[in-house]
């Protein structure tokens, strides 16, 4: 967290992302806007410069929603994991970075009143 909040790409070894893959649809209401429909899976990438060095570092693991290693071959999984993420090379294959502040402070709510 700290390297993203610094705008760096100098992640340590022991850094973990972590994201929930879930399936979409069309929003009934709003034919333009896609909804969740669904759980697909937990995606995760683990920094260890040693152990993964064939990825730059980074170990990358597929569950299904019961905590299963995700069907198919592992070392596949991998690689294509790996090739995805060659798209964010200069952000140190990191897909995540902050975009702004979002935090709320009460002030903004007192507009709304």
């Amino acid at each position: 967290w700290q390297t993203l909040q610094n705008n760096s790409t100098d992640y340590p070894d022991g850094s973990v992302f972590a994201k929930i893959g879930i399936a979409t649809e069309d929003d009934p209401s709003f034919p333009s806007s896609a909804v969740p429909s669904g759980k697909r899976r937990v995606q995760y990438m683990v920094k260890d410069s040693k152990k993964y060095r064939d990825t730059q570092g980074w170990g990358y693991a597929l569950f299904d929603w019961n905590g299963k290693v995700f069907p198919g071959n592992v070392k596949e999984a991998t690689t294509a994991c790996f090739a995805c993420h060659l798209i964010a090379k200069e952000r140190a294959y990191i897909f995540s970075q902050i975009i702004g502040d979002f935090s709320i402070k009460s002030a903004d709510f007192d507009a709304w009143k």
